[in-house]
Parts: structure tokens; C-alpha cells; sequence
């Protein structure tokens, strides 16, 4: 993963903190909801994506 990668991943995972999101556009694009699910960051349920911490 680069640094860009890592910064863009940042930034979703800060905007999760302060509430749940919807996957797709305007919102959190799926790439990155994918990455932060693997990484047992966020949860994914249906088009909603939480905070797990």
C-alpha cells in the first residue's frame, strides 16, 4: 500500500468516526470500504459502512 493509499484510508476512516456512511458516490467508494473491512477496521452492512472501533 502507498502512501496516497494510506492517507485516502485515513481520511475515510475519520469521517466513519462521526457516524455511519453510505458505500458509492457521494459518499465512501467501495475500493476503500473493501480495504478498511479487510483490515477489520470498519463494518460493512449492506450499503452502510460503520466505524468497528
Amino acid at each position: 500500500m502507498d502512501e496516497a493509499t494510506r492517507r485516502i484510508d485515513a481520511a475515510f476512516l475519520n469521517a466513519l468516526r462521526l457516524g455511519p456512511q453510505r458505500i458509492g458516490y457521494p459518499r465512501i467508494p467501495e475500493p476503500v470500504a473493501s480495504r478498511l473491512a479487510a483490515s477489520g477496521k470498519v463494518i460493512i452492512s449492506g450499503e452502510e459502512v460503520r466505524h468497528a472501533g
